[in-house]
């Protein structure tokens, strides 16, 4: 696919970050509260945490719901305005910082963090292994001694899905349209358009073109090395099916 298709002055997330919430009402912020404190990573708090791609601040305010120090951080400040209004109305303090988590800088005078995650595929957003690799010496360098970093990212069956797939949401509020493709670097593309409603019968159009990569197993795996992560462990779906067969692959990797 020619990337000039997708050279439209829109940026990921503005437009989508109003209906982000409604298109996301699922249990994924509580299977990672379970996962964690099932692989036993979540230590008593008050500990520091980074949440990395925070989006709209639901897993964020959650964690801090529970006692810890957490930063959210993610690219876009559109999606950070819905989260800061979260934390204001759930009466929880996080620190938000609308920053590239590649080059992420810890506030200076918060203890190092105990671990860091990365969910909702945000870390398929990374362009290159490069990048993915930069990520991952960033993490590796800021966290605690013994701290961990666990993410999800796509899986290969949820890759075969987005294979020329097209998606619709319609009710009184928005209609969302959204296509994607995937090419055979591994490039997924996503074309969204959607409508939002205002007053009346007015509607507000939106337009993002969204590009992921598609990061096999290995490659994840010899990038946590790389960056020097001494264990790492990896799981489809949180451990429900196998990794060939799973929607998101799910990693956790620790700091020695």
């Amino acid at each position: 696919m020619d990337d000039k298709r997708f050279s439209v002055d829109s940026s990921p997330y503005t437009g989508l970050a109003n209906v982000y919430d409604e298109l996301t009402e699922d249990d994924l912020p509580d299977k990672w509260i379970g996962f964690l404190a099932q692989q036993q990573l979540l230590p008593n708090p008050p500990v520091s945490l980074g949440d990395l791609g925070c989006g709209t601040g639901v897993l964020a305010v959650r964690l801090a719901q529970r006692g810890y120090h957490v930063v959210g951080v993610d690219n876009s400040s559109s999606m950070l305005t819905f989260a800061h209004q979260r934390a204001m109305e759930e009466k929880v303090k996080v620190r938000w910082l609308n920053q590239d988590m590649r080059y992420l800088r810890w506030p200076q005078g918060l203890p190092a963090p105990a671990g860091f995650l990365c969910t909702r595929d945000a870390l398929n957003y990374m362009p290159s292994c490069e990048d993915l690799l930069k990520l991952c010496h960033c993490v590796y360098g800021l966290l605690d001694k013994n701290g961990w970093f666990a993410f999800d990212v796509l899986g290969p069956m949820r890759i075969q899905q987005l294979q020329s797939g097209a998606w619709h949401v319609v009710d009184d509020e928005m209609a969302i349209i959204h296509a994607t493709e995937v090419d055979v670097t591994g490039k997924i593309y996503h074309d969204v358009t959607g409508f939002q409603r205002l007053q009346g019968n007015n509607y507000q159009r939106f337009d993002e073109h969204h590009i992921q990569m598609f990061y096999p197993q290995n490659d994840i795996e010899g990038l946590l090395k790389e960056a020097g992560f001494a264990k790492i462990l990896a799981f489809g779906d949180f451990g429900e099916s196998e990794i060939s067969l799973s929607d998101r692959m799910t990693f956790v990797a620790i700091k020695k």
